[in-house]
């Protein structure tokens, strides 16, 4: 059997949810509020549609925006689909103010995370020595276990 394309289960999950009563509705939403890492809370549909998805969500965000967060995805977890909107950003809150149209996005729950650890991060430590290999002119101004290169 072949794996659902994310359209396939995307359309499977909204058909649940508009075969739901709005007592069915009202009472899987009723639950502990769903945020991403930044605190945002997730519209009622997206709550709902996670809520079809894993058992108890908490706090759910995208690959990108754990590893801002100083956590990573464990490998093998699979992801949940919800929609995001696309659209312009207001210039001071950085929020979307008329959603142009609606994409579907993976998103991970805390509980499929751990956190990152800053001196086995590979980004990070190419991140570091990239910039002191840039920035010293000798080896001294170097924190330790970084080498200059001459070229």
């Amino acid at each position: 059997m072949q794996k659902k394309s994310r359209k396939e289960r995307m359309k499977d999950l909204l058909s649940q949810v508009a075969a739901m009563t709005d007592q069915q509705r009202e009472e899987l939403s009723k639950g502990v509020p769903i945020i991403n890492p930044d605190g945002r809370y997730l519209s009622p549909r997206n709550q709902m549609l996670l809520l079809l998805q894993i058992d108890s969500p908490t706090i759910v965000g995208g690959y990108k925006q754990w590893k801002q967060h100083g956590r990573q995805v464990r490998k093998g977890e699979s992801g949940s689909l919800i929609f995001f909107p696309v659209g312009p950003k207001d210039k001071e809150s950085g929020e979307i103010e008329d959603a142009e149209r609606f994409y579907t996005g993976i998103v991970f729950d805390i509980s499929q995370t751990e956190e990152i650890n800053p001196e086995q991060d590979p980004v990070n430590t190419w991140e570091k020595e990239t910039f002191f290999n840039a920035e010293a002119e000798n080896a001294e101004d170097l924190e330790p276990g970084f080498s200059v290169e001459h070229r």
